[in-house]
Order: structure tokens, then sequence, then C-alpha cells
């Protein structure tokens, strides 16, 4: 939290603490989980004292940053992305709390040993983290994948039940770019539906699980902090970055 250091002292602290309390008990079931689906839900992801600031931060940047997308992306099939989102760069400029959460050790420890590997931050910086929100019916974050291994989501504002998005998902399925067959995959694989609530956060190894957020049915809010970590594997092979640079230009 730049200009702050007893503020991010203190985050950093009560993160810990929190995240320590998360993962007590609960750590083996957490990984059996992720081994079997490439994705897991987590639990609330902020201590209580924090989760309002984050999302006062998330809204605010929202207002004077977001910019309305309506495209459609050739890499993953023509699937279509209608959201208003945030940029890394402007997160990091303007917010405290978020950013910070991102690059803290609690965070990229709770990764990591959910995932069972020692995780880095992700080395093209504007995909580290990025803030998405649908509102109108029809919104959606249409069916992909992701550059880097490791994508860890926070619901800052999770729509009604029956409002539709719901995070649906099919493990084990690669991204071939030239060719993404996402209808063939779709129609052939067991789909994963998974609800999330406000304040909840799910890990998913999006680089090898196709998915999306299914469309909002009515008019409502839905609001995420999305943030990637890398696996080793992803410092040493060619990575581009398409649908990262189609939908934040």
């Amino acid at each position: 939290m730049s200009g702050n250091v007893a503020a991010e002292s203190s985050f950093e602290r009560d993160l810990e603490t929190h995240l320590t309390a998360l993962m007590e008990g609960r750590l083996e079931a957490l990984r059996e989980q992720f081994r079997a689906e490439s994705w897991v839900l987590l639990g609330r992801l902020l201590p209580a004292t924090w989760e309002q600031r984050a999302r006062e931060e998330a809204w605010g940047v929202l207002e004077r940053r977001g910019v309305r997308r309506d495209l459609t992306v050739p890499e993953t099939g023509d699937s279509p992305r209608r959201m208003r989102n945030v940029r890394q760069s402007e997160i990091a400029a303007e917010a405290n709390v978020l950013p910070s959460l991102y690059y803290a050790d609690a965070t990229r420890l709770l990764v990591s040993a959910v995932a069972e590997c020692r995780v880095t931050l992700c080395p093209f910086v504007p995909e580290r983290f990025v803030l998405a929100a649908m509102s109108r019916a029809g919104d959606t974050h249409g069916w992909h994948w992701d550059d880097y291994a490791y994508s860890l989501v926070y619901l800052i504002d999770a729509p009604p039940l029956d409002a539709g998005a719901a995070v649906e998902y099919l493990p084990g399925v690669p991204w071939e770019k030239r060719r993404p067959r996402v209808d063939e995959h779709v129609a052939a694989g067991r789909l994963r539906s998974r609800r999330v609530e406000s304040g909840e956060a799910y890990l998913l190894k999006g680089d090898s699980t196709l998915h999306r957020v299914a469309p909002l049915e009515r008019d409502a809010m839905r609001v995420v902090y999305a943030m990637a970590y890398a696996h080793p594997d992803d410092l040493t092979r060619p990575i581009t970055h398409e649908t990262t640079e189609a939908l934040y230009r």
C-alpha cells in the first residue's frame, strides 16, 4: 500500500493470520479436490476487517476506469466477452488493498500449498491482476483458457442465485490456439457448474481447464478480482497473450 507502510504491514499480518486459520484442517481435502477437478472453492479470502475496504476500492476503480467490452476472441473459438473491466496498471496506481493482496507472501503461499507447487508472480505484468464486472442480462466471460497456470479469483460481489453467471468448467482440456474446438469440448465433456458467493475465492488451473462465467439471465452485478500466478514451467515455455491484449487494450 504505497505511502502507508504501517497499513501495509497490518494488512499482511491480518491476511497471514486469516489464511492460516482458513487452511487449518482443510489443506489435504482442498489439494485432493484441486488434483481431481483443477478447481477448488477456498472460502472467504480476506479478513472481515478488510473485506469492505477491498470492495470500496474495486467499485471506485471500476467507476473511474472501467471500460465496456463487447467482443469475440478467435483464439477461444470466437467466444464472447461482454463486461466492464479495468487494467492492471490502473488498479496498481489507484488501489491499495487489492494490489497488496496479490503481492502478499501469504497469498502466494496459499496458492502454492493448494497447488502443491511453488508458484511465482505472473511474468506478464498486465495479466497479474484485473477487475471485471458483469451487470446486464447477457453479459458473460465466454469460454476460454488462461495463459498462466493458476488463477485465484476473488468474488467481490456475486449476483443473486436466480440471475445466473455460474462458473462453468471442463478440466483437463488443452488449449490449441489455432484450433480451439470449444464447441466440441463442451459437447463431449462433463460440464461442472459452481456457485461462488460474495467474499469467497476459488483457485483454478486455468491453462488446462476450459472455463467460462455463464451469461447473466437478468440485470445484476457480478464483480471479480482475478489474480494470475505462474508454474515454474511457465517461465521457460513460449506464451503469447492475444486474449489479454484483446480484452484490455
